[in-house]
């Protein structure tokens, strides 16, 4: 149970660290808006990846219950159909609601209302809240027939949140746990599997799609960092596993550790390995040198 979560947790990639170097350097080819693409197709298919995944580990480890197609397939894909049902019909009438609306105090009411009571209603029927969040993004995205102006606004939003986020994450790193043999096996050999399916797996799609030689060459590269959706999926992990008490090990906290100890080594080399694939791809141009500029000490 513990490998097919982890399994599932490899599958999931960082956008954010991408998405800031592609604004910094303003590019805008081929090879980007592949990553682009590819970044938040992953995402999608990470949590449709993870909803199967989780009950199936459940069922595994929980005695009690038996696995069969109803609660092995059925009951996570309604699960699933439902919580972007629900994200896509509150995230049309809330963009429909916020496009004439021009307050920007009733902007941000709109968006923290969509997210954090949208989330409450998914959490409160059983569903899950970052399919639904995921689904509301799309609505917002594709269904809006005018500018409605809340990108700077969530911009700002998200900045407390995401500190926050982080600090209630680092309470859950044990420092006991990190340096023992045992987990450091665990993390490299997880940290070197996910690399190779990650560069690996996308050079094949790639090629599979006729794809330019610069996406099957380097998409991999833009793909490594992890830390974001993985770490929430880690949260539902925790409150799904809480009543399980005859696992060997304290689940959640073994994939809190692995998570957050192999992110310190994939946000720092992700970041640097899209810079290089987009220098290599050909989308940022290298500055050239100038040539030195001699006075002439005559004149």
């Amino acid at each position: 149970y513990l490998a097919i979560l982890l399994g599932a947790f490899a599958t999931a990639t960082a956008p954010a660290a991408t998405v800031l170097i592609l604004r910094e350097y303003g590019v805008q080819g081929e090879f980007s808006a592949t990553l682009l693409m590819v970044l938040a197709l992953d995402e999608a298919l990470a949590l449709v990846i993870f909803s199967f995944v989780e009950p199936i580990s459940l069922i595994t480890v929980d005695p009690a219950r038996t696995l069969n197609a109803i609660n092995g397939f059925l009951i996570p894909a309604t699960k699933i159909i439902s919580a972007a049902g629900l994200g896509l019909l509150i995230g049309y009438f809330s963009q429909r609601y916020i496009s004439f609306d021009h307050s920007k105090k009733q902007k941000v009411f709109l968006i923290l209302l969509t997210v954090v009571g949208g989330a409450a209603l998914s959490i409160a029927l059983h569903l899950s809240p970052l399919i639904y969040n995921l689904f509301v993004g799309f609505a917002f995205c594709n269904f809006a027939k005018r500018h409605i102006g809340i990108a700077d606004l969530i911009d700002t939003l998200t900045m407390p949140l995401y500190a926050m986020f982080f600090i209630l994450a680092g309470t859950k790193i044990q420092i006991t746990n990190i340096f023992t043999s045992s987990f450091m096996l665990i993390a490299l050999i997880y940290t070197g599997a996910r690399l190779i399916g990650k560069i690996g797996g996308a050079s094949i799609g790639a090629r599979l799609a006729n794809a330019p030689q610069s996406v099957q060459k380097y998409i991999g590269l833009g793909l490594m960092p992890q830390i974001g959706v993985a770490l929430d999926l880690a949260y539902v992990v925790q409150r799904d596993f809480a009543h399980i008490t005859n696992t060997e090990v304290d689940v959640a906290v073994i994939i809190f550790n692995i998570i957050l100890f192999t992110s310190l080594f994939t946000e720092i080399s992700g970041s640097a390995a899209t810079e290089y694939a987009l220098f290599r791809s050909g989308e940022i141009k290298e500055p050239e040198e100038e040539e030195p500029k001699y006075s002439n000490p005559l004149t």
